[in-house]
């Protein structure tokens, strides 16, 4: 909900903020988490 305003339906956009607002140790994990953002972001 924090950063709702910065999400978008793009994934490549949502993994670069997600790398800037949290600290995830690796990249698959980044990915999956960016993905799952995405997804949701079109179920709204």
């Amino acid at each position: 909900e924090k950063y709702y305003t910065r999400l978008t339906l793009d994934f490549h956009t949502n993994k670069r903020i997600c790398e800037e607002v949290a600290i995830i140790p690796t990249k698959p994990l980044r990915n999956k988490i960016a993905g799952y953002v995405t997804h949701l972001m079109g179920r709204l």
